[in-house]
């Protein structure tokens, strides 16, 4: 009955993809995607300035509706005289039926990999992933073969790799404090263009249009070409790649969290691709070892050994084993991000290298407990605990790793690079840091079943536990760069970004 009820209730535009694309054909394209970018921002800037919780109008759905928008619709239109709220449109975007879960082709975990790539990243942003950012490409990337140096930065990019993000946050504040867009003329207005400062108007221009912002007929003509057959929902969208609309006189950006991700390690890994080619993928898979070797080496009361070579072809072990007094920890670590397979809900090539990364962690545990004489100095009487470290979270892993993380030889957890910062700086100089890393990551009697938790061995220190030194350092160093500190004051930026009058849009009704 309830169903049936919510069913009368559905919109007639919301009964399949099909329909939903359709209503998006009514409106004029440009003056949707202006107002979408003002309340995707309005969302954002709710998100970060109160413990409230959204309704369905979030970045996520609204991105998603802009996709289809971009998609279906055309500026050969006007405004109708009646138009569903964006609530609505939301919502509607939500309930949207999935053909293959109806047809019986795609199960549920699938699905629940979908929704999760598409709604975290828009709540997982924070301070740490580009203090993280820094540390990778400063302290860890020019170390490694095929790592670029920050003059291979700038000879690619026109400007430096840190005047690149500079570019990047400034953007972000002047959307945030603009109901999402920002013309050119204030970009270029003295009183902006100080911020941006060593670079003039036409280097800052330059990054905007070749690095962050498309034309929307270009934004068009990529949402056509990446439609999704089996559920078109879970298209690609173009503003993952470049999240800011050129609209000519202005810039919008419908969808925040894109934009903040080209300042995260996930943005760095594309914009290493697109820069230095294939080779980048792997250096950045070198320096993210590296950089979770440092963090091991926060552990004052652990010992950390690095990768062990054994055998006449020089095989390899997992990458760090960490030996306490109560256990030892046998770490692997992974750099890829999810790709767009994975993301549309296909596992297969993401959980293949969770299955290598499982296979390294049991081959190394039964060498060190068959004694070879190359791990003779690893204690073998103790617990093993796997890690599977990931430098960007894989909710896939999460929805899939009973099937792929269970071991008859150790038991293995999974864990992102914030988990290990996070940990290593709550267990710096505890000296219970083995017996929490036993006893706490993986359930055992009395506690209820439940997956392994690495946070769970800290998350009773969380609210005093100081910040990760090397996060810290990355963080603070960008923090000082000029125009940077705008960011830290919300009222400081929006008296110096606000655009001197409000941006005109066309007249007609709006997604009330």
């Amino acid at each position: 009955m309830d169903r049936e009820r919510r069913e009368r209730r559905r919109p007639p535009f919301a009964r399949n993809y099909t329909t939903f694309a359709s209503e998006f054909r009514r409106y004029p394209l440009t003056p949707l995607l202006r107002e979408l970018s003002s309340r995707a921002w309005e969302a954002a800037n709710q998100r970060f300035s109160t413990d409230e919780s959204l309704d369905v109008v979030q970045e996520f759905t609204i991105a998603g509706i802009a996709r289809v928008a971009l998609q279906h619709g055309t500026d050969d239109r006007s405004w109708p005289r009646r138009t569903p709220s964006l609530k609505v449109l939301c919502s509607a975007y939500i309930d949207l039926p999935e053909p293959e879960v109806v047809d019986g082709s795609l199960d549920v975990s699938a699905i629940l990999a979908r929704m999760a790539h598409e709604q975290y990243p828009a709540q997982s942003m924070g301070p740490e992933a580009f203090g993280r950012l820094h540390a990778l490409t400063a302290d860890y990337l020019p170390q490694v073969a095929n790592g670029p140096t920050p003059a291979d930065w700038q000879s690619h990019l026109g400007v430096t790799l840190v005047d690149y993000w500079r570019i990047g946050w400034i953007m972000l504040a002047a959307l945030g404090s603009n109901n999402g867009a920002i013309g050119w003329a204030t970009l270029s207005a003295p009183h902006v263009a100080q911020l941006f400062s060593p670079l003039s108007a036409d280097q800052v221009r330059s990054v905007i249009t070749r690095r962050f912002a498309q034309s929307v007929p270009d934004a068009q003509a990529e949402a056509r070409a990446n439609v999704f057959q089996p559920s078109p929902k879970w298209s690609y969208s173009p503003l993952e790649r470049r999240p800011l609309l050129d609209l000519g006189e202005d810039l919008a950006g419908p969808a925040p969290h894109f934009l903040m991700g080209q300042l995260t390690p996930t943005g760095l890994y594309y914009l290493g691709l697109d820069v230095f080619g294939k080779t980048f993928g792997q250096a950045l898979g070198d320096a993210f070892e590296k950089y979770i070797g440092a963090q091991l080496d926060l552990l004052t009361h652990a010992q950390v050994h690095r990768e062990i070579t054994y055998g006449k072809d020089s095989r390899k072990s997992c990458d760090y084993i960490v030996v306490t007094a109560e256990c030892v920890i046998l770490v692997e670590c992974k750099s890829g991000r999810p790709d767009l397979d994975a993301r549309q809900g296909d596992s297969s090539t993401a959980m293949k290298k969770i299955e290598k990364a499982r296979e390294q962690l049991e081959t190394t545990a039964n060498l060190i407990r068959t004694r070879h004489p190359n791990f003779a100095h690893i204690p073998r009487d103790r617990p093993f605990i796997g890690l599977v470290v990931t430098l960007e979270p894989h909710y896939v892993i999460e929805t899939l790793s009973e099937d792929h993380l269970i071991s008859e030889v150790l038991p293995i957890a999974d864990a992102t690079s914030n988990d290990v910062e996070l940990l290593t700086a709550a267990l710096a100089r505890r000296s219970d840091l083995g017996e929490r890393l036993r006893d706490r990551i993986f359930a055992r009697p009395p506690m209820a079943p439940r997956p392994p938790r690495v946070q769970a061995a800290i998350e009773d220190l969380l609210e005093t536990a100081p910040r990760n030194p090397i996060v810290g350092a990355g963080w603070d160093s960008l923090t000082d760069l000029p125009g940077i500190q705008i960011l830290a004051n919300q009222e400081l930026a929006s008296k110096t970004l606000n655009e001197p009058e409000p941006a005109e849009t066309p007249e007609g009704p709006s997604l009330s």
